[in-house]
C-alpha cells in the first residue's frame, strides 16, 4: 500500500490547498479494515507510539480506499489541541467520505480520558452533519485502544 502524508498550506491566492509531504510504500499493509492496520500505518509514517508529545492524526478514505493521512496537531505530554474545523477542512479538500481519527498517549496508557470521549463525540457529530462518517478513534500507546472495537459508538 502506498501511504501519502499531506499537509494543508495556503496557495498564492491564500486559499487552502493540499501539499504532499511524504510518500512511503508499505507492501505489508494491504488494507485498513481493522484498527491494528491503522495503527501500523501511523507508526510507519509518524512513529506514533514512540512520540514524546501527544500528536493527532486523521486517515482519510474515499469509499473504502485510503486516500491520505494527516498529522496536524502536536501538543504536550498529556494533551493536544485541535478543532473539528481543522479536521473537516482537510477531509473536504481531499474528497473523503469517511475517516479514522487517532492520537498517541506518550505515557503508554491506552485508557481514554473524559476529554478523549468528549472530543470523539463532538467530532463524530460534526461529521454526521457533513455526511462524512467516523470509522474509528484509536489511541496509540504501548498497545492501542479502538472505540469501534470497544463498541463505544456505532455508525448510523
Amino acid at each position: 500500500m502506498i501511504i501519502n502524508n499531506y499537509n494543508l498550506i495556503f496557495n498564492e491566492e491564500k486559499l487552502p490547498t493540499l501539499l504532499k509531504e511524504a510518500t512511503i510504500d508499505a507492501p505489508e499493509i494491504l488494507t485498513i479494515d481493522k484498527p491494528i492496520y491503522a495503527v501500523e500505518v501511523l507508526n510507519k509514517m509518524f512513529h506514533a507510539r514512540n512520540r514524546t508529545e501527544e500528536e493527532f492524526y486523521v486517515i482519510a478514505f474515499r469509499t473504502s480506499a485510503m486516500i491520505g493521512v494527516f498529522k496536524f496537531s502536536m501538543g504536550t505530554m498529556s494533551q493536544t489541541c485541535f478543532t473539528p474545523a481543522e479536521i473537516f477542512r482537510r477531509l473536504l479538500i481531499i474528497g473523503a467520505n469517511s475517516y479514522i481519527i487517532a492520537h498517541n498517549h506518550p505515557s503508554g496508557s491506552i485508557k481514554p480520558s473524559k476529554e478523549d470521549d468528549q472530543a470523539t463525540e463532538r467530532i463524530k457529530r460534526a461529521g454526521d452533519i457533513l455526511g462524512i462518517t467516523m470509522l474509528d478513534h484509536i489511541i496509540i500507546g504501548d498497545s492501542y485502544y479502538s472505540y469501534r472495537e470497544n463498541c463505544e459508538f456505532q455508525n448510523q
